[in-house]
């Protein structure tokens, strides 16, 4: 993603918190683009 030719749609970014809450959303299949379980709590939005 650094070198700018992936382009993913991020529909929603989940902390490592929440990692349940993505979890549910994907079995249930409610999402429309990506998902992204950010580990780093520094690493921005």
């Amino acid at each position: 993603m650094q070198a700018g030719w992936l382009n993913p749609t991020i529909v929603e970014t989940f902390d490592l918190e929440n990692a349940r809450e993505m979890h549910a959303t994907i079995e249930n299949r409610t999402n429309s683009g990506k998902l992204l379980l950010r580990t780093d709590p520094d690493s921005g939005s």
